[in-house]
């Protein structure tokens, strides 16, 4: 479940997507397996492959979402095989 939320101040905030370098202009509501609900802050272009349904998973450790090929990614110290 996703939903949009409410823009954020962009001066302040970093999109949470990793490896994004650019600021947050709006909001984003993951459902986390262990916490719930999260709010996360995300760039215009996160926010509308989000909303069009892209597959992510969100870290609540760190509060970072994975796209793209991140969710491919070996677990750290993995194998990777």
């Amino acid at each position: 479940m996703s939903m949009s939320g409410a823009q954020v101040p962009g001066d302040m905030l970093q999109c949470q997507v990793l490896r994004c370098q650019r600021r947050a202009t709006r909001s984003f509501v993951v459902e986390d397996e262990i916490w719930g609900l999260a709010e996360v802050a995300v760039c215009k272009h996160h926010g509308a492959v989000l909303d069009s349904g892209y597959s992510y998973s969100y870290n609540h450790e760190d509060n970072v979402i994975y796209m793209g090929r991140d969710l491919r990614s070996p677990e750290p110290g993995g194998s990777g095989a």
